[in-house]
């Protein structure tokens, strides 16, 4: 026989299926969202999907599927392939199914579906299994692509492939091999389909197309890139070659290409043909001495030659059209107006020819001949000619003689002209001055006669040697008489035969010239000396880019001498093999001709260290031809290093600003950009922000906020201030913030603002509930005090309406009242208890409880009166022990049950449950007791629900949200308040239209309940002596009369001295002390104590306005007999004093 489960056995199982339930939920949850999606999913996509059980019956299908085969889900659902498509394709469909289901691999195949027109369809199925929780296979989900097109596609492919005229070709991308030629293909090279297929590229292209076709191949075919306009050679079977134009298609993932060619061959030849004669005319019409230009009608430069840029010196992104010559060549307004105004003229005119002046870059002025065609399009063929010089000549002949002799009165030398005679036939201004005017007697104008009164040519005539050979000399003769230098140049000049007629002497004292030499020689030496000695590294190399030139900062620089360096390649001197293709392309530039611009990069010293290194370089050309290259380094290692510091020193600020536990961003004070944000900042955001305007991406507003810190940043004169301390709520995220904002100076020497945000939320919320605790602490000590008070008065009602009562002489008119001031105490009371309830006043009597029972038998009550409601209960079969004050309990469940009706004012459904449960330490931090086993009361109605505003405040006292006369707004918060005194707590879920549920949590007890006494009417009559102690004239009177009424012997105190005095006094004579809690001076409990003290035998009753409370507590548990809530009947008293005296209710 199996034994029994143990209580704790049970109770375990029930946490267990708890659990399990959870974990269902849970899971239901997951389940039902992981559906929507997927049945979203499944929407979205445009292919047929459907699904399948194990037995082959569908359970689903997606719109595209209904589209496609003209059934609906539900159409579907439960039905087979045999009962939908019966036929030779369900049988198909069905094996397929089995095989996937048995083996379970995923399945890809074409077949045909027969869609809702009743055409068959070729299609790809694609086929898997699905598995339930356990990882059994539940079913299969498949779906299938139309390939009607594709297949209708391929046909008309392979038709074309057959019938185009262009050569068509699949090749193998990986071994460049055909794959399938098209006839037009073997026809142009004359090959047949065996001779090609198979066969690699490289056996029919031209030896110096191979490689660039490896290289299209490898670097862009095998990658996926297409290629358009590729040429190269093919040779034919006759051995010629055809040059081919490629446009190629690859599937890198097939390993093929498709490809088209085109014979270029007869094309290329006419190109080359007319490439010539074009490169013939565009030498022409570049290197011919005129300015060639082509204009719209519209004003804009079409077409303009070499000669026109270099007649003008303009470039073509200077001039786009005629508004931007004419600014350019006439910057005069009033001249430029009137080169305007003639163009017009030149337009009607057949061939007009004008000249300007024209303003050609540099501000160089030159005389322009224009000569304007008119084509039939309306554009103009304008050349221009520069005439400058012609018209120089033509002024210069008009006044040759004047002309050449200013010119040469100009010339700060001596100038003379001489014919074979040696007559001067000409000399300048400085040749007057040498001679004398007229020649002397007997002397013919001779330059010997003249110049140095000599009667036949000098010996050392310089003119002689030029007549005789024709060819000019150049001479340097000191001056004895005054020591200068003179440097003599003789040149001839010929007739129009040729022969020498006449010699030109050119003296000119270089004195000055030779000291100036000497002096630039000297500068040079300087020069050259600084450059030696300069810190960078200066390399010169000539055209081999090996070193011909090693300053002393290369040799610093790198560590070699300069006669380890001579000779040697740079780049494999100073760059490490890391930096040797940058190096290479660097040097391959310069050698072109073309300056490397200054560059970062490292090299290398000759011990292996890294330096690093501005580097340029320029190439030295000497009449165009490349001589050498010059390098130059500069050392730049010490900034990198310190740029690599700073660095480090930046990522350690960013890691010190991620590691705080506070969002940080910066912005800029003036624009509000967001220059940085830390981790905690985008993690709290969601985003990196950086960029954005702060008001915008922080609280999505249209300007800035208005508790933007920015103003209380700064001082008068823009100074940063202090620390702004300020706390808010963001507007998006509702969470509470502390502040700390400062302006700094960002790295570019701007303010920014500086915010470290603390989030305080938990911080704020433990505020609010502290604040709200302070209040309901106040308001429960109000109502506490309220209540005692209230219930002293009802004591004086209530005992005085129970001896009307018992007076027989009573009239039968006024015993309805008697019972009508009853009923009205009784009301009174619970309002009271309401009252006690919010302000946590303790309990009246505690006792081990089953909430089974007692919450049955309160559903049970409501019912009789509330018959619209429906009630349903599930409660645990053992019992659920609490420690619990049952009136109060009952009151609790009946305001909840009421607040419930009120929520269902139409009728409705309300559901109590019972269950056990366990809270460990994260939950009861949630719910704010203590870890432990708590009987968890839920109770659901099915109403209007309330939103969240409402549940926040649902248990504050005095808040409701009936209409008058449906409820004080005490019930609620009574409730909340009974249970926390019991060490419990209530939680409410609830949302708008969908009702509401209550959890009441109380603390298990491991008591066992204890037989429930019922309360009756009955008077019981006692012959003891009872001394009463009460403050309060009122209760003293009145209870003295009922005491009498009972039959005792009544003494009377006023308070606890008095008390202590008659017990001194009488002490064996008293049996029972009816004591009020509550007294000025000496309350209740030192009352007890000292009373003790004298009698410790003495019987003790606790009386008071308040409920058990803490204070009472201490003094029921220091041995004091028995407890009385006030206000009580004259039965309720005679009944609590017999059970005290005779021992029946050891607990009070």
């Amino acid at each position: 026989m199996t034994d029994k489960p143990t209580y704790e056995a049970l109770q375990e199982r029930v946490r267990e299926l708890e659990a399990e339930n959870h974990r269902l939920a849970g899971m239901e949850a997951e389940l039902k969202r992981n559906l929507k999606f997927t049945d979203s999913l499944l929407a979205a996509i445009p292919t047929a999907v459907f699904y399948k059980d194990v037995q082959g019956r569908y359970l689903g299908c997606n719109p595209a599927f209904s589209e496609l085969m003209g059934f609906t889900p539900e159409q579907l659902s439960g039905k087979t392939v045999q009962e939908l498509w019966p036929g030779e394709h369900a049988a198909v469909y069905h094996q397929k199914d089995l095989e996937l289901i048995r083996n379970q691999t995923r399945q890809i195949y074409e077949f045909e579906v027969l869609d809702r027109h009743g055409i068959n369809r070729p299609v790809i199925f694609y086929k898997d299994v699905f598995r339930d929780e356990q990882g059994r296979v539940a079913g299969l989900v498949g779906g299938f692509v139309d390939i009607s097109e594709l297949r209708q596609a391929e046909a008309e492919f392979q038709a074309i492939f057959s019938m185009s005229l262009d050569m068509l070709c699949i090749a193998d991308i990986q071994t460049a091999t055909f794959l399938k030629v098209n006839p037009a293909f073997m026809a142009t090279l004359g090959y047949s389909e065996t001779e090609l297929l198979g066969q690699p590229f490289s056996a029919f292209i031209h030896p110096k197309d191979v490689a660039s076709t490896q290289a299209v191949v490898t670097e862009r075919l095998q990658q996926g890139e297409k290629v358009i306009n590729f040429r190269n050679r093919y040779r034919c079977k006759n051995g010629t070659y055809r040059w081919l134009n490629w446009a190629s298609h690859p599937l890198p993932e097939n390993g093929v290409t498709y490809a088209v060619a085109h014979d270029i061959t007869a094309e290329i030849e006419a190109h080359e043909n007319l490439q010539r004669q074009h490169d013939l005319l565009d030498s022409l019409f570049d290197n011919i001495a005129l300015g060639i230009t082509v204009w719209s009608a519209d004003g804009r430069l079409l077409m303009a030659n070499r000669g026109f840029w270099t007649l003008t010196g303009y470039t073509p992104g200077e001039l786009s059209g005629l508004d931007d010559w004419l600014a350019r060549a006439y910057p005069d307004p009033d001249y430029r107006r009137q080169v305007m105004a003639d163009w017009p003229v030149a337009h009607s005119a057949a061939n007009a020819v004008r000249e300007f002046k024209v303003v050609c870059k540099g501000g160089v002025v030159k005389e322009i001949e224009f000569r304007s065609t008119f084509l039939k399009d309306k554009r103009a063929l304008v050349t221009l000619a520069d005439v400058t010089e012609r018209r120089r000549i033509g002024e210069e002949r008009e006044a040759a003689h004047q002309l050449l002799q200013s010119v040469l009165d100009a010339v700060p030398d001596l100038l003379i002209v001489v014919d074979r005679d040696f007559t001067i036939l000409y000399t300048n201004s400085k040749g007057h001055d040498h001679i004398s005017s007229p020649p002397e007697a007997g002397r013919q104008n001779t330059c010997y006669g003249r110049f140095k009164h000599l009667d036949a040519p000098c010996e050392d005539c310089s003119a002689q040697p030029v007549f005789a050979s024709g060819t000019s000399i150049s001479r340097e003769i000191v001056n004895p008489a005054d020591g200068c230098l003179r440097e003599v140049r003789v040149f001839p000049i010929r007739d129009a035969s040729g022969d020498v007629t006449r010699v030109v002497e050119y003296v000119r004292d270089i004195t000055e010239i030779r000291q100036a030499q000497e002096e630039i020689r000297e500068r040079r030496t300087f020069l050259e000396s600084v450059l030696y000695h300069a810190p960078d590294a200066i390399v010169t190399m000539d055209a081999q880019h090996r070193v011909i030139d090693w300053n002393p900062g290369a040799e610093k620089m790198f560590g070699y001498s300069p006669a380890e360096a001579f000779g040697r390649q740079l780049d494999d001197l100073v760059a490490d093999q890391s930096h040797q293709d940058e190096a290479g392309a660097k040097t391959s530039q310069v050698l072109s001709g073309r300056r490397v611009e200054a560059f970062e990069t490292v090299r290398r010293h000759k011990d292996g260290t890294p330096r690093h290194v501005i580097a340029a370089g320029s190439p030295i050309v000497v009449d165009g031809v490349l001589k050498g290259v010059m390098a130059v380094y500069t050392d730049i290692t010490g900034r990198v290093q310190a740029e690599q510091a700073l660095r480090a020193t930046h990522q350690r600020f960013l890691a010190v600003m991620d590691s705080i536990d506070a969002t940080i961003y910066v912005a800029d004070m003036e624009s509000y950009e967001i220059l940085y944000m830390n981790r905690n900042m985008i993690a709290s955001l969601g985003r990196d922000v950086t960029g954005e305007i702060c008001w915008q991406a922080f609280r999505s507003g249209t300007g800035p906020c208005a508790d933007c810190t920015n103003a209380k940043l700064l001082d008068a004169e823009g100074q940063p201030m202090g620390v702004v301390t300020w706390k808010g709520i963001n507007p998006i995220n509702k969470r509470w913030y502390m502040n700390y904002d400062r302006a700094i100076e960002w790295v570019d020497g701007r303010l920014v603002r500086l915010q470290i945000a603390v989030d305080i939320t938990e911080n704020q919320k433990m505020e609010e509930a502290f604040q709200r605790a302070q209040k309901m602490e106040a308001i429960g000590t109000l109502a506490g005090g309220i209540a005692h008070d209230f219930n002293n008065l009802l004591t004086g009602i209530q005992g005085n309406a129970s001896l009307m009562w018992m007076n027989p002489d009573i009239p039968d008119l006024c015993k309805d009242h008697v019972v009508a001031i009853e009923s009205y105490v009784n009301s009174a009371k619970d309002l009271t208890a309401q009252l006690l309830g919010v302000a946590r006043g303790g309990k009246y009597e505690i006792s081990p409880v089953d909430i089974n029972h007692l919450a049955s038998g309160v559903m049970a009550m409501f019912g009789r009166t509330h018959k619209e409601i429906r009630l349903h209960h599930q409660l645990r079969a053992s019992p659920l022990i609490v420690d619990v004050d049952r009136r109060q309990i009952e009151q609790v469940l009946l305001n909840i049950f009421i607040n419930a009706m009120h929520a269902m004012p139409a009728g409705g459904d309300l559901y109590l449950k019972a269950t056990s449960v366990s809270l460990d330490k994260s939950l009861s931090q949630v719910h704010g007791i203590a870890v432990g086993r708590y009987v968890k009361l839920s109770i659901t109605d099915t109403g209007i629900g309330m939103d969240d505003d409402t549940r926040q405040r649902i248990f504050d006292p005095f808040f409701t949200t009936k209409e008058k006369g449906r409820g004080t707004g005490l019930e609620l918060a009574s409730a909340f308040g009974i249970i926390k005194n019991h060490g419990g707590t209530i939680t409410v879920y609830s949302e708008l239209g969908r009702g509401a549920t209550f959890n009441v949590y109380l603390p298990v007890s491991d008591r066992t309940p204890e037989p429930q006494v019922v309360a009756t009417d009955q008077i019981i009559t006692g012959i003891e002596t009872i001394l009463l102690v009460d403050d309060e004239e009122m209760i003293r009177t009145v209870a003295d009369a009922m005491l009498t009424k009972l039959g005792y012997r009544v003494l009377v105190a006023t308070g606890g001295s008095e008390a202590l005095a008659i017990v001194a006094e009488q002490g064996d004579a008293v049996d029972l002390v009816i004591l009020d809690m509550i007294m000025p001076g000496m309350d209740g409990g030192q009352t007890y104590d000292r009373l003790r003290e004298l009698h410790p035998l003495l019987t003790v009753l606790l009386s008071s306005g308040y409920a058990i409370n803490g204070h009472a507590i201490e003094i029921m548990q220091r041995g004091c007999d028995g407890f009385i809530q006030k206000p009580f009947s004259i039965a309720e008293l005679s009944q609590k004093i017999r059970r005290v005296l005779d021992g029946s209710n050891n607990s009070g």
